[in-house]
């Protein structure tokens, strides 16, 4: 049975990076992050980008055999479940990656719990939107970047007692309405943050270069109907009554909203992928 969730007052947790950044390398950092948690908190029974490796090398939904008893049957339908379950997330985090390079996620929440209602732990991840240097960002800063931040990670993970096996991992945006890839997402607008659980709140502290200034300060006019700003180009006269329908519909579509990955993503374990006679 799940441990009742008990409410927490958030702790705030600010990540300040050294190198300058490209939006590409953010999109990095920030899925990153959940793929720290999801191994860090034993949803995941090694690091993610190793057992998306293991995956790719030993298992094949090919590799069935004719003559595998009932049992055995049985247990390969769990390893299929385990392995389309990791491939959704492991798209889902793509798709999250490729959103933020283009500067459409406000912040991202994930839960790990038995319901989103009543979670035991909730990490918030707060997107920044100040420009990102195209220019200076470099893979040599990125690992600079990713060491910065999994420093401050791993100290706010020690000494978190292990959670049980039944408690999934859900994970919530903010983002405008129009931007909800809805293959894998799909709305909440009734959802309200939950307070309850241990919440981790982080805040990425971008540095700043002289490249980023300047292409902000380039921008100014342009970015009136940008995604930081919200802003729109007001209509003029009869433009404004004949596009009055559009406007409105813009206007929707440009509505903040709550969206839910919709694959709800279950604890995986090594045992999952060793029950069968000469297995992995």
């Amino acid at each position: 049975m799940a441990l009742r969730a008990t409410k927490y007052e958030p702790l705030q947790h600010r990540i300040i990076f050294k190198s300058p950044v490209t939006r590409a390398q953010l999109g990095t950092l920030v899925t990153e992050v959940i793929k720290h948690v999801l191994y860090d908190r034993e949803r995941l029974p090694m690091p993610f980008d190793q057992f998306k490796k293991f995956l790719r090398d030993t298992w094949s939904s090919d590799s069935l055999n004719m003559h595998e008893t009932v049992m055995q049957q049985l247990s390969r339908n769990q390893e299929r479940k385990a392995v389309e379950s990791f491939n959704a997330l492991d798209h889902a985090l793509s798709t999250i990656s490729d959103m933020v390079q283009q500067n459409q996620v406000h912040e991202i929440r994930f839960m790990i719990g038995s319901t989103y209602v009543t979670p035991s732990e909730q990490y918030l991840i707060r997107v920044p939107h100040e420009p990102t240097c195209e220019e200076c960002g470099n893979s040599r800063g990125l690992r600079q970047c990713l060491l910065d931040m999994m420093s401050t990670l791993m100290n706010c993970s020690a000494g978190q007692p292990p959670l049980p096996s039944s408690e999934k991992v859900m994970t919530f945006l903010r983002t405008k309405r129009r931007h909800v890839p809805r293959d894998i997402m799909e709305l909440h607008q009734d959802f309200h943050v939950p307070w309850l659980g241990k919440i981790w709140e982080f805040d990425f502290v971008l540095k700043t270069c002289p490249h980023a200034a300047e292409s902000a300060d380039g921008k100014v006019s342009a970015d009136s109907g940008s995604e930081c700003s919200g802003g729109e180009v007001p209509s003029q006269g009869g433009n404004q009554l004949e596009h009055g329908h559009d406007k409105v519909s813009s206007d929707v579509e440009d509505t903040v909203v709550w969206a839910r990955i919709k694959n709800v993503f279950p604890k995986i374990e090594m045992q999952t992928f060793s029950r069968r006679d000469g297995a992995f």
